[in-house]
């Protein structure tokens, strides 16, 4: 189990970086504005799809993992999901066209449907614990992309539409691939056998999927208050310090059976003990990128993004907390604070997208990634209130 966990949490990581590579490369062929238009709406689409989700995948991952929901209703479920979101996607993206004509939000609605779909069709194999079978998936979804991506830049593809273009491609192919491989261990899938409404049950699973899903709206908030620009400076360094999220989700994963079995975070601490240095890991490389954030702002992305690289050192201080969050979020929910847990990351996202308008607004970029580190500074201050009331650490 941990060593399916740790594959998958690489996959992550090395799916993130690549990622990170392609806003770098769209960086240094558009410039700042061009770059900013086409983040704005890429932030966009991964909320409506998170929002279109609501909570289903987590729900049926579950119900289908403890035998609850046959295979077919999930097809079925999964089907009239996808129809229901492309509908929704045509529309958004047929309103840009013809509202919006010289934005990127045309982008919105393609990265929507995109993003829906894959999250959609990866269900089945997290449902079966696959998780040699998911890292590969997830790790094929941004190799597609990249692919994609060298092929529109070399046809002659302006930048920013072939970073569009690409990780559509990439979660479509990735997605009927994880269709074809979860068809192959199933019987053939049951599609549109009865009307279902596919969100039925998912209200407690969607309240928290779409708070965390409103934390990518800072690059759309930060694009209406301050400019194509500014969000320009700030998308091409915001994904940069992702990766290194794979410590502390390698961290939680080896934590959490612990935890969930003492019901404490004190009863725990010997066992934690022997994990801190992921974290320790991942804190020195968020001061190193913070101390050499200028060098590497200039060397990667050149010049015309030199603002970026006080973007990037705040980021990557504020990953700091974050990198304890992300553990102390998921082993509250396993001794039963989930409920204190949940309305301290509600809080929290809305305190980041308050202060994205406020400082964003007033200070560009470093206005939104100010935000984004007293969030999370806030949020881990509140996770030690929470505990210390329990008196468990």
């Amino acid at each position: 189990m941990l060593k399916h966990s740790l594959f998958i949490a690489l996959s992550s990581a090395t799916a993130q970086a690549i990622v990170a590579l392609l806003y770098i490369a769209v960086a240094r062929q558009s410039g700042p504005a061009d770059l900013g238009g086409v983040v704005a709406a890429i932030a966009a689409a991964t909320f409506i799809a998170g929002a279109f989700d609501f909570g289903t995948n987590n729900l049926w991952v579950r119900e289908v993992a403890a035998g609850k929901m046959p295979y077919a209703e999930l097809s079925t479920r999964i089907s009239y999901k996808i129809l229901y979101i492309f509908l929704v996607a045509a529309l958004l993206v047929a309103g840009a066209v013809a509202f919006l004509p010289r934005t990127d939000y045309y982008a919105t609605g393609i990265l929507a449907f995109s993003m829906a779909f894959y999250q959609s069709m990866l269900v089945p194999l997290k449902a079966a614990a696959a998780g040699g079978l998911l890292a590969v998936v997830m790790l094929l979804e941004r190799v597609v992309a990249a692919i994609c991506f060298a092929a529109f830049w070399f046809t002659g593809f302006e930048a920013p539409s072939a970073l569009v273009y690409s990780l559509a491609l990439g979660s479509v192919i990735a997605g009927a691939v994880s269709f074809i491989i979860s068809a192959a261990r199933h019987h053939p899938p049951s599609m549109f056998t009865g009307l279902i409404w596919p969100w039925k049950g998912s209200l407690s699973y969607g309240v928290g999927g779409l708070t965390l899903s409103a934390q990518t709206l800072d690059a759309t908030l930060l694009y209406a208050v301050a400019g194509p620009t500014a969000t320009g400076v700030y998308g091409a360094v915001n994904r940069w310090t992702q990766p290194l999220g794979v410590f502390a989700n390698a961290f939680a994963t080896a934590g959490i059976p612990h935890v969930a079995k003492s019901q404490s975070l004190r009863a725990s601490y010997p066992t934690l003990r022997r994990a801190w240095w992921l974290l320790a890991i991942a804190a020195s490389m968020c001061l190193l990128v913070a101390i050499l954030s200028p060098l590497v702002v200039t060397i990667l992305l050149g010049e015309d993004f030199r603002d970026s690289a006080n973007v990037l050192t705040i980021l990557a201080l504020g990953t700091i907390p974050a990198l304890a969050n992300q553990p102390l979020y998921v082993f509250m929910q396993a001794m039963k604070l989930d409920r204190s847990a949940a309305m301290a990351v509600m809080a929290s996202v809305g305190l980041q997208l308050s202060l994205c308008a406020m400082l964003g607004f007033q200070y560009g970029a470093v206005g939104a990634a100010l935000a984004l580190a007293v969030s999370q500074s806030t949020l881990l201050a509140t996770f030690a209130f929470i505990l210390i009331r329990r008196r468990d650490v």
